[in-house]
Formats: structure tokens, C-alpha cells, sequence
């Protein structure tokens, strides 16, 4: 019924209507703290761009008040 989500940020798969009907409220999601998600995606040769960015949208998120305490 859950669509499974993908590497790309987005959804497969499920039954969106069916889990729309049995699901009077939405799910939220409560992710850890910014600093704690990205001390755990630094790699361990230290950061590199690619690891900056993610890090830095978890910022973003925290900043915006989106899925973070």
C-alpha cells in the first residue's frame, strides 16, 4: 500500500488513493537534528563537495522548520 521512495527523492509504486482514504491525517516525519544527520553522512576521508551539499540541505530543512525539531 506505502509507496517505496526512491534514490531520486520521489515515489513508486503503492496505492496513493487507497492509502489517502485509510489515512485520515497525513504522516509527518521526524528526523534527527541537522548536526546529527550530517555527522552522519561525513565521509571518513573527511568532506568532499558532494557530502557538503547534502549536509547543507539539512540545514535548509532545519531553517525552514521542515521535518526537523
Amino acid at each position: 500500500m506505502l509507496p517505496k521512495p526512491q534514490t531520486d527523492g520521489g515515489f513508486k509504486g503503492g496505492d496513493p488513493a487507497l492509502m489517502d482514504m485509510l489515512m485520515p491525517s497525513p504522516l509527518t516525519l521526524n528526523l534527527p537534528r541537522a548536526e546529527r544527520l550530517a555527522d552522519l553522512i561525513r565521509p571518513n576521508e573527511g568532506w568532499d563537495e558532494e557530502s557538503l551539499l547534502r549536509a547543507r540541505s539539512f540545514f535548509l530543512l532545519s531553517a525552514a522548520g521542515v521535518g526537523l525539531p
